[in-house]
């Protein structure tokens, strides 16, 4: 996950668990439980999202895969 603003990378990239993803956002959507289960989903589903925060950041999300 990483976090953007104007266009400019403001928190470097972080790995975490689909749990500290599911967190992250709850707390960055103001715990809008159904909006973050759809970005989840799309994670999952097609390996990338991103969601805007009413603050103006960007929040970017890739699935990395491990082997």
């Amino acid at each position: 996950m990483s976090v953007w603003q104007d266009g400019k990378l403001v928190r470097k990239p972080v790995l975490l668990s689909i749990i500290g993803m599911r967190e992250a956002l709850l707390q960055a959507s103001d715990f809008d439980e159904a909006k973050v289960n759809l970005i989840c989903k799309n994670v999952e589903n097609h390996g990338n999202c991103s969601m805007g925060a009413g603050d103006g950041l960007i929040y970017r999300l890739a699935k990395v895969l491990a082997s």
